[in-house]
């Protein structure tokens, strides 16, 4: 700030001033006045803007991209070539990245060492003479000292030594930062195994508490599985409006959906040594994934409060939809089958049972036997246009 204080006051300058003295250093025969001084800076450079892209001869840039020594080696060829055809003198200006930078500002100092591109132009062509000593020789001296990481090789080069000595920390510090995070991922399974093995820790005497705890191992199951459904449904970009980032889809539907699986493997393993009845038969699977499924739905369903009802495609057996106790579900949501086959199969399944107004199949119409699988999709029905559609039809008539 004192130092601000002391600095002599001067007149500031609009960018549009800047300008348009960079574009008359670069071009002598280009100028530029406003042609209203008391226009606003804006319209000052809309105007500057204008009468340069009116020029007869636009202005170029040579743009050299990065990639360490190989692209500052590759570049100097690339120059070479260029001033062996007249071209690089005719660039305006000289942009350059990371490796391009190297041989950018090479040449930048090189140019202003020597008073200008004409002094340098014919040393830089490929044909050029060697200079004679003690004259400098740029581009050789750019080949010995292009290995600018270590100037200097040998065993006994401090150069040496120093890059070797930067390696091996940056490597021992990664491997602080990394390894204890693969130890602790690695260690993830074993922590499973250790509670899945927790039951065997009371041999064939468990204490009374023990059916409770496998009970509750298997309602908290449930309960995340729900919840993961509910906020995957809750997160679609067309419910609410909301916008969620990626932590939250970790958070509350990946994490739920993980622990409920390991919950799931500890209760089947927790209940299967303590019964002999054998494996649980796959109705029973059936109906727990059914529950934990449909759970989710209604508690969106709830959360929501709307006055439309939610639809569900339903992909199971029909005729087996009563047995697995769907008579609850099946008489408050709507079901549309995708059927690979004919409609009319599923309405026979179907018919007289629980909720069959709600129950509607979209398959094979005999429409397109001998066009494009798409297009055989799309006049039987059978596209997500056409079941969106189908969906939204329902929810209006489930509204009603």
């Amino acid at each position: 700030m004192i130092y601000s204080l002391e600095m002599p006051e001067a007149p500031s300058t609009c960018l549009s001033e800047v300008l348009a003295e960079e574009y008359q250093t670069l071009r002598s025969d280009f100028s530029y006045e406003p042609s209203d001084p008391k226009r606003s800076e804006t319209e000052r450079r809309a105007e500057l803007f204008q009468k340069v892209h009116k020029e007869s001869k636009p202005f170029s840039a040579l743009c050299i991209s990065g990639g360490g020594i190989r692209s500052a080696t590759f570049a100097l060829g690339a120059l070479q070539s260029m001033a062996d055809r007249n071209i690089l003198g005719k660039f305006d200006y000289l942009s350059t990245v990371s490796g391009g930078g190297y041989i950018g500002s090479w040449l930048t100092a090189w140019i202003q060492r020597a008073g200008g591109y004409d002094k340098i132009a014919p040393k830089l062509k490929r044909n050029a003479p060697k200079p004679v000593p003690p004259d400098p020789d740029p581009i050789q001296h750019l080949r010995d000292y292009n290995n600018y990481l270590t100037p200097k090789l040998g065993f006994f080069s401090g150069d040496t030594w120093t890059v070797a000595a930067t390696i091996i920390r940056n490597m021992t510090l990664n491997w602080l930062v990394l390894v204890p995070l693969l130890m602790f991922a690695l260690a993830i399974p074993r922590v499973m195994v250790a509670l899945v093995d927790l039951r065997n820790f009371y041999g064939d005497n468990p204490p009374d508490a023990w059916r409770w705890a496998t009970q509750i191992v298997l309602y908290l199951s449930y309960v995340l599985f729900s919840l993961a459904v509910f906020n995957a449904v809750r997160y679609l970009p067309g419910v609410g409006d909301v916008p969620h980032t990626q932590g939250d889809f970790l958070l509350y539907v990946l994490a739920p959906l993980v622990l409920c699986h390991v919950l799931h493997c500890v209760h089947f393993y927790w209940w299967w040594v303590a019964t002999t009845d054998g494996l649980p038969s796959m109705l029973h699977e059936i109906r727990r994934g059914l529950v934990e499924s449909y759970g989710g739905w209604l508690a969106l369903n709830q959360a929501h409060r709307s006055h439309h009802r939610l639809a569900s495609v339903t992909l199971l057996d029909p005729g087996g939809l009563e047995k697995v106790g769907l008579r609850f579900f099946v008489w408050i949501f709507a079901s549309l089958f995708a059927f690979h086959g004919y409609p009319w199969l599923i309405h026979r399944l179907t018919y007289r049972r629980t909720n069959h107004k709600n129950i509607h199949v979209r398959g094979y119409k005999e429409e397109g036997t001998i066009t494009t699988p798409f297009d055989m999709t799309v006049l039987n029905d059978l596209d997500r246009f056409h079941l969106v559609q189908d969906v939204l039809y329902c929810c209006m008539h489930l509204g009603k």
